[in-house]
C-alpha cells in the first residue's frame, strides 16, 4: 500500500466503496485501499489509527497473536475486531514495521 500512497488516483470510487467518516472529513475505502476526494480525483492514502471499516479484504489477510488478543494484518495495516450495534467492524491499531 505505502508504494501507492501519494502517487496513485483514480477517477471514480471503485466497485463496492464505501464513505468513512473519520474526524468529520470522509474518507473512501475498497477492498483495503484508503481513498481521499481530491478535487475531482481519490488519491490512495494511509489509513489512520482509529479508522474503521465494515470488512477487511476477501484474500490476503492474516492473523496475529498479540498481548491483546487476536489482530488482523493486510498490506502492512494492523487491525482489531470491534463489535458494534451494527456488527462487528475493524478498527485500525498500527502498522507493521
Amino acid at each position: 500500500l505505502s508504494h501507492w500512497v501519494g502517487t496513485f488516483t483514480i477517477t471514480i470510487c471503485p466497485h463496492r466503496c464505501v464513505v468513512i467518516r473519520f474526524r468529520d472529513i470522509p474518507y473512501y475505502y475498497a477492498a483495503g485501499v484508503y481513498y481521499r476526494k481530491v478535487g475531482k480525483v481519490y488519491e490512495v492514502i494511509l489509513p489512520e489509527i482509529g479508522m474503521q471499516v465494515p470488512e477487511l479484504p476477501e484474500y490476503g489477510v492474516r492473523t496475529i497473536e498479540t498481548d491483546d488478543g487476536i489482530r488482523f494484518v493486510y498490506d502492512g495495516v494492523i487491525y482489531k475486531a470491534v463489535p458494534t450495534k451494527k456488527g462487528v467492524k475493524y478498527e485500525v491499531v498500527g502498522f507493521m514495521e
